[in-house]
């Protein structure tokens, strides 16, 4: 685990901690030859230049990667079935392992469940075989492999044991979890795409309705065809799946059909070679997607993408929830915070969803008590809050939008004491009048900035990300 500080004047310096027990921590500066021993808030200190001149955050070769938020599907039919996922990592990669999340509440466990996984050196869709076969130099592997440094399909275990079942949600928004062990796959080198980024296979087989794991098909343009269509776009990774009635974890040579429309939803972890940056992003639909651009074009995993490289992977985690407040989006959030221990947390500790009829002043005292919460658990993680400014709704009154300013400004003297850090887009997105806006060329609809809008908050995360880099 590395620590990274920014004097912002200058080159950032990295600290190897060699040791942390919460009240002593050791430390090392391989490039200086600089030694530390102390408590972790000396250690902090020790880069204190000013209240706020300086921003740290930790590094760590583990990061983890969401790609959907949302908050569960209806009920279903379930059934037999194996899910096929192409995945795409940012950077080489030593080991992997699964958050596999349940979005059912008052209802089975997902019993079993199974899977598998091979690293491949092509995500060509030229052909069903190369969508769900790793392949190494041409040729596919539908067997498992001999060996952990063998080509083929690696069984994936929970706690050593090869089936188990993921508990149900505990509520509609706060999804039951189950974490694989690690696996000893090691990425390969891209044969289809010149300095492509490293490819990953997923097989998943369990008791599953459709979407039980992911709410993705809940409006015409947060569909999986909507995130493909944006392959051009330099922020694209592939992300998708195909699927199979029947065992296709026990019977490898197996292939699913055409890619789906819909996704399940995981969380995968990847070991990478170098340091690199998790960032989780909390909120509602501002942080969940862009609906101008299908639901996993969010500005958060646009940011990320946008500085991510193999020397610093960077990669989102979302867990956005649409239409929902602070109140409720925030207990997901810590869940995350605990399940993948983020380096960073971009926060949306205000939403525009409350309607005009609720108390300004409750609004506020919730929103920053949801705040406190999420600052405390980051602190317990050594994760790093990036609150970020709220946005109005054209429904509010001048009485509401002086709430949402005051809110604002108790983020801005927040973070000037250097224990958070404000992504502020008022001047970027809103206009000047009373009650304001979000600017007309900048606006979707009511609450939600358009592409153009999203771009600059976008850019805005990047160049917070990148002072890391």
């Amino acid at each position: 685990m590395t620590f990274s500080n920014n004097l912002r004047s200058s080159t950032p310096s990295e600290w190897v901690v060699t040791a942390n027990d919460g009240n002593t921590l050791l430390a090392n500066n391989p490039s200086t030859g600089e030694t530390f021993s102390g408590s972790p808030a000396a250690f902090r200190a020790k880069f204190a230049v000013s209240s706020s001149g300086v921003t740290f955050i930790r590094k760590d070769n583990r990061v983890a990667h969401r790609f959907g938020g949302g908050t569960g599907p209806s009920l279903g039919t379930q059934q037999l079935r194996t899910f096929i996922l192409r995945l795409e990592a940012e950077a080489p990669y030593r080991r992997l392992r699964f958050h596999f999340l349940n979005a059912k509440t008052g209802g089975p466990t997902i019993n079993p469940i199974k899977f598998a996984a091979a690293a491949t050196d092509t995500l060509s869709e030229a052909s069903t075989t190369l969508r769900c076969q790793p392949h190494v130099a041409g040729v596919p592997y539908s067997t498992l492999a001999a060996d952990a440094g063998s080509p083929g399909w690696i069984p994936g275990f929970f706690n050593g044991v090869s089936s188990v079942a993921i508990p149900a949600a505990a509520s509609t928004y706060r999804r039951g979890a189950l974490s694989s062990d690690w696996l000893d796959i090691s990425s390969l080198p891209r044969t289809d795409v010149v300095n492509g980024r490293p490819g990953t296979l997923l097989r998943i087989y369990g008791d599953i309705e459709w979407t039980t794991m992911g709410n993705i098909a809940t409006d015409a343009s947060a569909t999986v065809t909507a995130w493909r269509s944006n392959q051009s776009a330099p922020w694209y990774r592939i992300h998708d799946m195909s699927s199979y009635t029947g065992d296709g974890v026990a019977d490898l040579t197996q292939n699913g059909g055409s890619i789906s429309n819909v996704m399940v939803h995981l969380i995968v972890e990847y070991d990478y070679e170098n340091p690199g940056i998790g960032v989780l992003g909390i909120g509602d639909s501002l942080t969940e997607n862009s609906y101008e651009r299908g639901k996993y074009a969010a500005w958060g995993h646009i940011s990320c993408a946008t500085v991510s490289s193999p020397s610093c992977p960077v990669m989102f985690q979302n867990c956005g929830h649409a239409g929902q407040t602070a109140d409720v989006f925030d207990l997901p959030g810590l869940d995350m915070i605990a399940l993948t221990k983020p380096s960073v947390i971009f926060h949306q500790a205000y939403s525009p969803n409350p309607s005009a009829t609720e108390a300004t002043a409750a609004r506020i005292a919730l929103s920053m008590s949801r705040l406190n919460r999420t600052i405390a658990a980051a602190k317990d993680y050594g994760s790093r809050v990036c609150v970020w400014s709220p946005l109005a709704n054209d429904s509010w009154d001048s009485t509401d939008d002086a709430g949402r300013l005051a809110l604002r400004q108790l983020m801005i003297n927040r973070a000037s004491t250097g224990e958070i850090d404000l992504l502020d887009f008022e001047a970027d997105l809103m206009t000047t009048a009373v009650p304001a806006r979000v600017k007309p060329e900048l606006k979707l609809d009511s609450t939600h900035p358009n592409a153009l809008g999203l771009n600059i908050m976008a850019e805005k995360g990047a160049a917070y990300l990148r002072q890391f880099i």
